[in-house]
């Protein structure tokens, strides 16, 4: 077999000097009578790594772990995950944001929010959107006439008694029962009414009024958008004598009032809302909604007896 070539495999300044002919390193190529055999390919030393392939010394194979790359990888184009063809996946979608926080400054933003609430004690809030917002509990009527409705006087009056009024300042009275003769004028969460100042900072776009008394079988209940009714309310200036041509009858609405009154107290400040609001001027007696009033003695629903011998109820919602 013809002599490809020789190699000097130790240096040539090494003190043993080249190697004798017999031990040189024989290299086979593609010259004629080369065989696969024993024969390294070209360019490879024997003893040599023969993981390296058909390569030269130079050149490294692609799938190599040379520069800490792991076998397999391209660093020109990087695999991809994802669906065949998808190229980069999409970014993961990010978690949903919470939800905003909820003050609902009245029943009705409430109602608005969750349209199957029930009636009763609910969270409502004073500058709702300011970090010195307030809490208030607050008695809500989700049922009549679409719901919504604010309580802002709550008076369960019991006969032959003439207890003081709570005009409520900082807070809201919430409902206790709905028994006439019951005296509720002990419970301090559940007796009074909102002063002019405190129903001012809700702004109302209209009032409902409910009454009823021992001495008849009537009840009054309507609602009103009336402004001079909404002004007097709000600033205890005027009167709401006009409800009588600017009302609607709620459930089992049978009073004579307001469609016949003619006569209210004018510029009453926080008893705007109670003392003689709408009445009817009859000989005698006058037909009146009366919440201790006339000398601070009258309860009156629908009748003038202007007395407290009778049980009563009155209240009033907003919305």
């Amino acid at each position: 077999m013809a002599l490809a070539g020789t190699l000097c495999v130790v240096s040539c300044k090494d003190k043993k000097g080249p190697m004798a002919p017999e031990e040189q390193t024989e290299f086979f190529g593609i010259e004629a009578g080369a065989t696969s055999g024993d024969a390294l390919p070209i360019g490879v030393v024997e003893g040599q790594d023969s993981e390296l392939g058909n390569h030269s010394p130079a050149e490294v194979p692609r799938d190599s772990t040379q520069g800490n790359v792991p076998a397999g990888a391209d660093q020109q184009n990087p695999p991809t995950t994802g669906a065949p063809g998808a190229g980069t996946p999409a970014p993961p979608t990010p978690p949903a944001p919470p939800p905003a926080p909820f003050y609902p400054a009245t029943c009705a933003e409430i109602k608005k929010a969750k349209p199957d609430a029930a009636s009763g004690v609910f969270k409502i809030y004073l500058n709702p959107s300011q970090p010195t917002r307030v809490a208030l509990d607050a008695s809500c009527d989700m049922t009549e006439d679409g719901g919504g409705w604010t309580l802002i006087m709550n008076y369960s009056h019991k006969a032959n008694t003439n207890p003081p009024l709570s005009i409520r300042t900082v807070d809201l009275p919430v409902l206790a029962g709905d028994v006439l003769g019951t005296d509720e004028s002990a419970l301090a969460k559940n007796w009074g009414h909102a002063g002019n100042a405190l129903l001012a900072q809700f702004a109302p776009k209209e009032l409902r009024f409910f009454c009823k008394s021992s001495r008849n079988g009537r009840i009054v209940h309507f609602k009103t958008a009336d402004a001079n009714c909404l002004i007097a309310a709000q600033t205890g200036k005027g009167s709401c004598v006009n409800v009588k041509t600017g009302f609607t009858k709620l459930t089992a609405h049978t009073g004579i009032l307001p469609a016949t009154s003619d006569l209210a107290k004018v510029d009453q400040g926080d008893l705007a809302l109670t003392r003689d609001s709408f009445t009817q001027d009859q000989p005698g007696n006058d037909i009146a909604w009366s919440v201790k009033a006339n000398n601070d003695n009258a309860w009156e629903c629908d009748f003038g007896s202007n007395d407290f011998v009778d049980d009563t109820i009155h209240r009033i919602w907003f919305r």
